[in-house]
């Protein structure tokens, strides 16, 4: 993900330039940076509930699917049929619950940006009601 990096240079280079900018241009463009940080937060809130519903609908066939192997493994003493669907089953909820792991890294790397990026826009631009 090359857009952290980015979007930290850009905002790195926006305080550097504020520094030499006289007192209202560099409101000005304070206002546009935490304007651009808070577009920034809302898009990776809308992508954090994307994955999570994602996760969430997963996870339910993850579930299914683990369901699906328990049952296959009971009959799979009956007969070569029956082991090979217990393996079949076996490996169809390994896959997924492999998928649902790297959803959930995904996700928690996800919020972990995001709770980042939330803390440095209240450093920078959230303001004290008195």
């Amino acid at each position: 993900m090359m857009r952290p990096v980015i979007t930290s240079a850009l905002f790195a280079s926006l305080a550097i330039s504020a520094l030499m900018m006289p007192a209202s241009a560099q409101s000005t463009v304070a206002r546009a940076s935490c304007h651009s940080q808070a577009q920034s937060i809302k898009a990776g809130q809308k992508e954090a509930k994307a994955l999570q519903a994602e996760r969430s609908a997963l996870l339910e066939q993850v579930e299914a699917a683990g369901d699906e192997w328990e049952a296959a493994e009971s009959t799979r003493l009956f007969g070569d049929a029956e082991v090979a669907k217990a393996d079949a089953a076996k490996q169809e909820y390994e896959a997924l619950k492999a998928e649902l792991m790297k959803i959930d890294e995904d996700l928690q790397a996800q919020v972990a940006e995001l709770n980042s990026a939330v803390t440095d826009y209240n450093n920078r631009c959230a303001t004290k009601k008195g």
